[in-house]
């Protein structure tokens, strides 16, 4: 997936969301979210929504849970739900993203 960082195409969203609502392994949801992350801070668009979302729902990391958040913001696609339950983060700079 790591290739989908320099070389993301509009619809590749869906493969991506597809993974992450496969995948329960702890240890696999962390290094998808470092690579998500990756992929859509140099790609930016609204369809990273539901594949971020899919993995923010399913972590624990408050370091990845913040870069999740972050770029939800900047592309403009953080959900209501969302913006309510971080202001209970237990990351402080996640906490802090929604003031």
């Amino acid at each position: 997936m790591e290739i989908l960082i320099s070389n993301y195409k509009k619809d590749d969203y869906k493969i991506l969301a597809n993974i992450a609502s496969k995948t329960n392994d702890e240890y696999q949801i962390e290094n998808l979210a470092g690579i998500f992350t990756e992929i859509f801070k140099l790609n930016s668009t609204k369809k990273c929504k539901k594949p971020l979302e899919i993995l923010y729902n399913k972590m624990n990391c408050g370091i990845h849970r913040h870069e999740i958040i972050r770029i939800l913001i900047e592309n403009g696609v953080l959900s209501n739900k969302l913006k309510k339950e971080i202001k209970f983060d237990s990351y402080l700079k996640t906490r802090e993203l929604v003031k």
